[in-house]
């Protein structure tokens, strides 16, 4: 999509709240969690590769790209996600403790935007804990409260950036949708698609299988589509080996030499 400077580098911070339903009788929360979190990976590395499809309209009309996805998950505090198309980086967006940074080369002028940690809603994408939680790969806390609905199960719990429910089939115990409402008020919203399949976690054979498909909006209009073809978990040894090729913005810099930093 020549000629629209970051126009797509924005337009993936999208999303669109959904309205809690009517709450329902409380049942024991201990045995869902248990299961729940056991379904987890134990490890905060997680490495997958898919595809992404972003839709959105603005004054121009209505838009869709679609490119190839790498993406690295270290905790929650750092992720590195690359979009391309035909072996060429569209999009390139990093979250580490100390910055928030995003290469843009949709338009006719590439842009390298950074800014600090604590901006992290500036740029594109969820922040890492929102994302590992939309993405169901994080254990909930003992204090989360599950409640009974005509056709699932309803888990409400307080987490590090805010809050979240998660509408979840009883059996097999997994998500059917996830909502997060983070601490600056900005409502993210993951629809896991079970209808394409399921893809295992490597090197996780306990781990729960996520969704092949995920729908993911957020605080503006649009949606992304994020289609996993294959996750990975790393080991501590594993993120040691890709920190620099994934988080080095400097280095990545000196590869696709941006026309502007912002």
């Amino acid at each position: 999509m020549r000629g629209s400077g970051s126009v797509l580098g924005v337009a993936i911070l999208s999303v669109l709240g959904g309205c809690a339903s009517s709450s329902g009788p409380r049942v024991a929360s201990g045995d869902v969690l248990t299961r729940w979190n056991a379904g987890v990976p134990m490890t905060c590395g997680l490495r997958a590769r898919g595809q992404m499809q972003l839709e959105w309209t603005d004054e121009h009309g209505s838009h869709r790209e679609q490119g190839d996805l790498h993406m690295l998950l270290e905790g929650d505090q750092q992720a590195s996600v690359r979009i391309e198309k035909f072996g060429d980086v569209m999009l390139w967006a990093g979250w580490t403790p100390q910055e928030t940074w995003l290469f843009d080369l949709t338009g006719d002028t590439s842009v390298l935007q950074v800014v600090p940690a604590t901006d992290r809603a500036a740029l594109v994408f969820p922040p890492p804990a929102i994302l590992r939680y939309l993405l169901a790969v994080d254990p909930l806390p003992a204090s989360s409260t599950v409640e009974s609905r005509d056709d699932h199960l309803l888990i409400a719990v307080d987490v590090t950036c805010g809050t979240m429910e998660i509408e979840v089939e009883p059996e097999p115990l997994r998500p059917i949708r996830i909502r997060v409402l983070d601490e600056a008020g900005s409502v993210w919203e993951s629809t896991p698609r079970w209808t394409t399949g399921s893809t295992p976690i490597t090197r996780a054979p306990a781990a729960r299988p996520l969704a092949t498909t995920f729908d993911l909006v957020g605080p503006e209009e649009g949606l992304l589509k994020l289609s996993l073809r294959s996750v990975v978990a790393l080991t501590p040894a594993d993120m040691e080996a890709e920190i620099t090729p994934w988080f080095d913005r400097e280095r990545i810099a000196v590869h696709l030499q941006p026309d502007r930093i912002e």
